[in-house]
């Protein structure tokens, strides 16, 4: 992005540092949520994260979810080796909790897992864009930045990112 041999770049995170480079519309696409996952009609709560002690909860390990869950004393996390793995630990009802870094990403393998969940509690909702870079495209990033941004406010106005979404998650 930064040399121009790329046009675009599907959801970065925007910083300042990338800013340089990088036009972003005025719409995220999304809004990335690190969360907490139950099996759907759980009769766990979870409004505060002492409300996990003792519980087995899944993680992916390397993954940071959020600095106060990661280095919490009491919470036994089960440590798999991806989100696939995750999903398969929870079906066999190895942890009643599951950790998701991407809210979406999460809810798209249970669903195709065939299994019903709920978001117990969000972390963090952070906005993801598809950002368009400054020397590709004769310089044209810009403008492509804010019709992309327009469509996708009309498009969210509208119902058609709830549509799509509905389909996958």
């Amino acid at each position: 992005m930064e040399k121009g041999n790329v046009e675009l770049l599907l959801t970065p995170r925007r910083t300042p540092e990338r800013e340089k480079f990088m036009y972003y519309p005025s719409e995220p696409i999304h809004i990335e949520k690190t969360v907490l996952i139950v099996p759907k009609g759980s009769s766990i709560k979870i409004t505060k994260l002492d409300d996990l002690k003792y519980k087995k909860v899944g993680v992916v390990g390397g993954y940071s979810y959020d600095p106060e869950f990661d280095n919490h004393p009491d919470i036994k996390k089960i440590v798999c080796d991806d989100d696939k793995a995750l999903v398969k630990i929870f079906a066999y009802k190895r942890v009643s909790v599951t950790a998701g870094v991407d809210e979406g990403a999460m809810r798209y393998l249970f669903k195709q897992a065939g299994i019903e969940i709920e978001v117990a509690y969000v972390f963090s909702g952070i906005p993801s864009y598809i950002a368009f870079s400054k020397k590709a495209a004769g310089g044209r990033g810009k403008i492509f930045a804010e019709k992309f941004g327009e469509a996708l406010r009309i498009l969210k106005e509208e119902g058609g990112v709830k549509k799509i979404e509905s389909k996958y998650f």
